[in-house]
């Protein structure tokens, strides 16, 4: 049977398919800092950083030219197209496992970056798994199964929590970073086959992947050079102070984060929305209705993260002690200032998915790059002069110069 949802429901079920995935990344870091500590929860943190990159290198090839030519294809071939999206992700992954391969076996490599070590055979596994689960979600949303989206996050995040913490309360064994990646496998693998039907239906032809990798590549040659500048450009702030300052640090930033991640359930609500409706105004009108609808949007997002930066700014304190008790309270500056990077960060999303539509992502790319620049010759200057204040200074850098960019090159587009 074949669940409908006017316009209005549709847009609620894409805040709660959201808001279970913010509130479960935001609970695991919550479980993580309390049973593993600071330290080891900076240690978790930059393995999952690590790990961000290959996603998001999986964002910008696959998922977002998905997000954006799904709705121009005609209804006929749709199947064909993500049975050809389908295939280039298969390719992927066996490109990230021989590359993985060889990386892991390089000593000198696993010896100079401390926390390879906890790169273990769960970890491995959980990266060509999260991938699958991520693809399958996102063909869910792209056609508008946002019900399914929701149900298959929420199976995945109450297998994981149900394991996690029959762990710590009823088998009590030790929790350590290879246990939370072997529960996040088992329910992301369960996942995975209680929607395998999904990838049965897909049709598959030499010419609609042909095809299918021509029209992705088209949005997503910029944006893959730029994500390896973004992930650089984001991140290498976060390396730095694990490796300068150590991984205590790294916990005290990935804390106030995950609270400032909060503002995920409207970005992700967002990237789960916006390529697709651009893409419909788009193939409707043309530029003559984007111009209004990115007003629109870029208003009415600056109000409301705005204003969820001042709450979070003026309440960093109590916000602190009632999440981590009394762990990270004397850091409440730093979440403060961290919390106005939320209107830097969001006022870029509408102008990405604008450059995309339009199939001119040279400009990211461009953005990224300087900010990836700035980050190369910044990073361990501020850091060593300031400690963490040089952070906050490297990141708000980082998104003030994307900013400017995409501004001063959308400005030169009639639309």
């Amino acid at each position: 049977m074949q669940i409908k949802f006017n316009k209005f429901s549709s847009k609620y079920f894409i805040i709660l398919n959201q808001s279970i995935v913010s509130l479960g990344n935001f609970l695991l870091s919550v479980v993580l800092i309390k049973f593993l500590g600071l330290k080891f929860f900076g240690t978790f943190s930059l393995i999952w950083i690590s790990i961000l990159f290959i996603n998001s290198l999986q964002l910008s090839l696959i998922i977002s030219p998905l997000m954006t030519n799904l709705p121009k294809q005609l209804k006929a071939y749709k199947n064909h197209y993500l049975g050809g999206v389908f295939i280039q992700q298969i390719f992927f992954l066996i490109t990230i496992f021989l590359i993985l391969t060889i990386f892991l076996n390089i000593n000198i490599l696993s010896q100079k970056i401390f926390f390879m070590k906890y790169f273990s055979f769960n970890v491995f596994i959980f990266i060509f798994v999260s991938q699958l689960s991520q693809l399958l979600r996102r063909f869910f949303l792209v056609q508008k199964k946002i019900f399914r989206a929701s149900i298959l996050d929420f199976l995945n995040y109450f297998i994981f929590y149900f394991l996690l913490f029959s762990s710590l309360f009823i088998i009590e064994i030790e929790l350590t970073i290879d246990k939370v990646f072997l529960f996040f496998n088992i329910s992301l693998v369960f996942g995975l086959l209680v929607n395998i039907f999904v990838f049965f239906d897909l049709r598959f032809s030499k010419k609609y992947f042909f095809s299918s990798l021509y029209e992705n590549w088209k949005i997503s040659k910029w944006i893959t050079y730029a994500t390896i500048f973004q992930w650089y450009s984001s991140n290498v702030w976060i390396l730095s102070v694990g490796s300068l300052l150590g991984p205590f640090y790294v916990g005290v930033i990935r804390a106030c984060q995950s609270v400032i991640n909060i503002a995920n359930l409207f970005f992700q609500a967002l990237e789960n929305y916006l390529p697709s409706k651009i893409s419909e105004i788009y193939m409707l009108n043309k530029k003559k209705n984007l111009k209004n609808f990115y007003n629109k949007i870029t208003k009415k997002g600056i109000v409301l993260t705005f204003i969820l930066s001042l709450f979070i700014a003026l309440f960093s304190k109590q916000i602190l002690t009632i999440i981590y008790d009394d762990t990270l309270t004397e850091y409440y500056w730093f979440l403060s200032i961290l919390s106005f990077i939320l209107p830097i960060i969001y006022l870029q999303f509408p102008l990405n998915y604008l450059f995309r539509t339009l199939a001119k992502t040279k400009p990211i790319f461009i953005a990224f790059l300087f900010s990836g620049l700035f980050s190369l010759f910044a990073n361990n200057y501020l850091i060593l002069s300031f400690n963490l204040f040089g952070f906050l200074l490297g990141i708000f850098s980082v998104q003030v110069i994307i900013l400017i960019i995409l501004y001063t090159y959308i400005k030169k587009i009639s639309f």
